[in-house]
């Protein structure tokens, strides 16, 4: 199986509404900082893969940066 993922980094936004997800969708939505997002990870909260990757792409693009 193979799989294909994109990334984008917004900065300096913010959540103003609710999302108005389709019937059959199960994904939820949390605002967090970067932080302690990546303690999410770490502590193993947070374990789907595609959102690790996604993690590690924009650790590896901060300190680079």
């Amino acid at each position: 199986m193979t799989n294909r993922a994109y990334f984008v980094l917004i900065e300096n936004c913010s959540k103003n509404h609710n999302t108005n997800w389709d019937q059959h969708e199960e994904l939820e939505t949390k605002l967090v900082s970067l932080d302690h997002a990546f303690k999410m990870a770490h502590s193993g909260k947070i374990q789907n893969g595609v959102t690790l990757n996604a993690l590690f792409a924009l650790k590896l693009h901060l300190d680079h940066s």
